[in-house]
């Protein structure tokens, strides 16, 4: 056999690789003690390769160590001297191996909890100190260690510390931690602000991309469309997440393209269009199209009514209570949105179950402006309509 490895506590050979084998360990990967210890930790241990020590074992050292075991594993295990630890190399991840060899393994437990310890290494976490990180992970420190907040996936990710967060997720991080306060991921958290190389770490580990927060059912997309980062948007995307998924509690049915109406993200908004969603587009709960004159936000009007009017859709959809985009237009005072409106087709005159005008909610809330122009426009329609009536009288 190429390489035989035994474990430490036994000395039973627990696995053996032929030369064929070792070739293919070669080629996958490389032919150093690093690479041998990947393979273990991702496809038999399925552990971080931190836990993994490697030792070089002399012939006749399992004959001793069946004799000398406390000792022996008192060196191995918590590096105490003891009169057989010559027989024991430790291999350095950089090591070449050259076969035949006979390799002892001790998968180390992690480190008891310790607060200061672990504030330590949270602190290391937040301030992007990958060597101490490095260093504490291999001791090895829990990588799921968290105060009452947020836990050192979280702060990686928060301040985009992308070497941090790999040696993490290489310990084995959670990717779907939440933090305690808003039940937020470290890609969520990834999302907020656009941190788009952390985010490929985390999809890449196994991040759920379409996990929610708690308290109200935003995912990460959400986030990354209200915020305006279209890289991201993309990227979440391209790994499958879900492009109409609605939000939960007050905000209900609201999906990415609601919000990136809302925030006023017009080239988010518009590649969204673009790539199925189509949520947005209905009135019920409230529409992009609703949103964007709620929050008088004319370019991403401009953008929905092309878009509506390109498929010949309705400009005068309704709200639970009948409210269309122009009555929002009116309540909010965007006189822009109301000329908008009315130039593209939308009625001045729809009333809402309550028999109210968009006249009536601009002049309800003072917005004189918008009143007159929906007055200007209700008048000029009434004269059109009666000279059209004369002129069908008189032929």
């Amino acid at each position: 056999m190429a390489i035989v490895l035994c474990w430490a506590y036994t000395g039973d050979v627990f696995m053996e690789l032929n030369e064929e084998q070792f070739d293919e360990l070669v080629q996958r990967r490389d032919d150093t003690a690093g690479a041998l210890k990947m393979e273990l930790a991702a496809d038999v241990l399925h552990t971080s390769t931190f836990r993994l020590r490697l030792f070089h074992q002399v012939q006749d050292s399992m004959e001793k160590l069946a004799t000398e075991k406390a000792a022996c594993l008192a060196w191995l295990i918590l590096r105490q001297p003891c009169q057989t630890k010559d027989e024991f190399i430790e291999l350095p991840d950089e090591q070449r191996l050259e076969p035949p060899m006979r390799l002892t393994l001790v998968i180390l437990g992690l480190c008891p909890a310790d607060a200061q310890e672990d504030g330590a290494f949270l602190a290391a976490c937040r301030a992007g100190d990958a060597r101490e990180v490095a260093r504490r992970v291999l001791e090895p420190r829990d990588p799921n260690v968290a105060n009452e907040d947020e836990g050192a996936l979280h702060l990686a990710a928060r301040f985009n510390h992308v070497e941090v967060l790999r040696l993490l997720l290489d310990a084995r991080a959670s990717c779907d931690q939440t933090t305690s306060n808003w039940g937020e991921t470290a890609l969520i958290l990834a999302a907020r602000r656009g941190f788009v190389e952390s985010a490929r770490c985390l999809l890449k580990s196994g991040a759920t991309r379409d996990h929610a927060r708690t308290d109200r059912g935003a995912t990460a997309l959400h986030y990354a469309a209200g915020g305006g980062h279209l890289e991201f948007v993309i990227l979440l995307v391209e790994h499958q997440a879900s492009v109409d998924l609605e939000m939960t509690g007050l905000s209900a049915g609201m999906t990415a393209a609601h919000v990136a109406s809302a925030a006023g993200r017009v080239e988010v908004l518009r590649w969204l269009l673009q790539n199925g969603a189509t949520k947005a587009l209905s009135p019920t709960p409230m529409s992009g199209l609703h949103m964007a004159a709620d929050c008088s936000r004319l370019e991403v009007a401009h953008l929905l009514v092309e878009h509506l009017v390109g498929h010949r859709a309705t400009l005068d959809g309704t709200m639970a209570c009948g409210e269309t985009a122009l009555h929002l237009a009116a309540a909010s005072g965007s006189v822009d949105i109301v000329r908008l409106l009315l130039d593209s087709g939308a009625s001045h005159d729809a009333k809402t179950v309550a028999g109210f005008t968009p006249w009536h909610f601009a002049s309800h809330r003072g917005h004189i402006e918008a009143a007159r122009v929906l007055r200007a426009w209700s008048q000029k329609k009434a004269g059109w309509t009666l000279c059209c009536a004369k002129r069908a009288r008189t032929a």
